[in-house]
């Protein structure tokens, strides 16, 4: 849905440079373009005009997308919801995002199911066999003020044993076309640290921390060093644990909302 903003003026300026200087040119536009309002003082009015301090803007953002068409009840648990934004658990099987074979079962229809009326937008994706924490916008400028900030944590039984503290610094290249990614000297710059906690059956589990956030990082990173995640089948080796799927879940994430600028922290209560 569109997104209203309040904004009262603390001095003496123009609309344009107020506008300036609380938008990027990116929103500017779409409030220009596409649809969007600014009232002043409740009220419109036509060019660059003079604003005092306390005067007061109510600035309309419109939403550019629509609601995903398919709905489908899928297991997924709602942990927190406002106006603007929700946190979630996506089990191990679901992707994020429709794609070919997952347009009836993927998260967007998930939650069409659950919020028919909200167009959703999934910040910190997952991949499809990966289980865990999800934040999703609930309009456009919100999806654009969390594209950056998110601190995001993970656990992952390793395959083997990791003795100590590991920070893997590797560059991964993505290729046209084809879903798996590699380690190469041309690829993106990209860091990973996993911290080893306990072990089970002859494998480590660990705490990891994203650096960088490229696609498949943790899984790309720990078969680089040997240890592939338990039940990861396109970077794994089918080790011990296949059978309980891929052993990746996102347990932690911690952002500051945007319009009230609480720091907000969700932890899964496995």
């Amino acid at each position: 849905m569109d997104k209203t903003i309040n904004i009262t003026a603390t001095k003496p300026t123009t609309i344009k440079d107020l506008m300036s200087e609380t938008f990027s040119r990116r929103i500017n536009a779409m409030i220009l373009k596409h649809g969007g309002e600014v009232l002043l003082n409740g009220k419109s009015f036509l060019g660059n005009v003079d604003i005092c301090a306390n005067d007061k803007l109510q600035i309309r953002i419109p939403e550019r997308s629509t609601p995903y068409p398919i709905k489908t009840e899928l297991p997924i648990k709602i942990i927190y919801r406002d106006d603007d934004f929700i946190v979630l658990y996506k089990p191990t099987g679901i992707p994020c995002m429709p794609t070919h074979g997952h347009y009836h079962d993927n998260l967007l229809a998930g939650l069409a199911y659950l919020f028919p009326d909200e167009t959703c937008r999934i910040v910190t994706r997952l991949d499809k066999d990966t289980c865990g924490l999800v934040l999703v916008a609930l309009n456009g400028f919100t999806h654009y003020l969390l594209s950056s900030g998110v601190v995001k944590k993970y656990r992952a039984t390793l395959s083997g044993i990791l003795n100590s503290v590991m920070e893997v610094d590797a560059p991964i290249l993505s290729e046209p076309l084809v879903m798996k990614r590699k380690i190469d000297e041309n690829g993106k710059p990209s860091k990973t640290v996993f911290k080893p906690l306990y072990y089970v059956d002859g494998n480590t589990v660990c705490d990891v921390t994203l650096l960088t956030g490229r696609t498949h990082q943790i899984r790309i990173h720990a078969a680089h060093i040997g240890h592939p995640i338990v039940g990861d089948t396109l970077y794994g080796n089918y080790v011990g644990g296949y059978n309980g799927g891929q052993q990746l879940e996102c347990v932690y994430l911690k952002f500051v909302n945007p319009y009230t600028k609480k720091v907000m922290e969700f932890f899964t209560d496995k």
